[in-house]
């Protein structure tokens, strides 16, 4: 379990490199709020982008080492907690969206 929190907690680091440039979340917002220019912020999301494809590189071995060559097994043990993850996170963000007393602000 271990491995997979690890895993999981550099993802959402390079995560945060892809997402700074829309100026999405906490990491967008500190990009703003610092004025990096665009230029830097596209690096980043190059950078993430990069570091997924590297990061899932050195994921798999790890994870075909516990589950073995049953591809149900593999699928157990990485597609399916991230789809379900997926799914929660966002029935949750809907559901703290719904009974928020925070106003949403009006598109013009």
């Amino acid at each position: 379990m271990w491995l997979r929190f690890a895993f999981v907690s550099v993802q959402e680091g390079i995560m945060h490199l892809c997402l700074r440039p829309f100026g999405a979340g906490d990491a967008g917002q500190a990009a703003q709020l610092l004025g990096l220019s665009l230029l830097l912020q596209l690096l980043g999301l190059a950078i993430g982008v990069g570091g997924m494809f590297l990061h899932a590189r050195v994921f798999a071995p790890h994870m075909a080492r516990h589950a073995g060559a049953d591809p149900r097994l593999r699928n157990a043990m990485t597609l399916f907690p991230w789809l379900y993850g997926m799914i929660a996170s966002v029935l949750l963000s809907i559901l703290s969206l719904a009974i928020s007393p925070a106003e949403l602000p009006a598109r013009r």
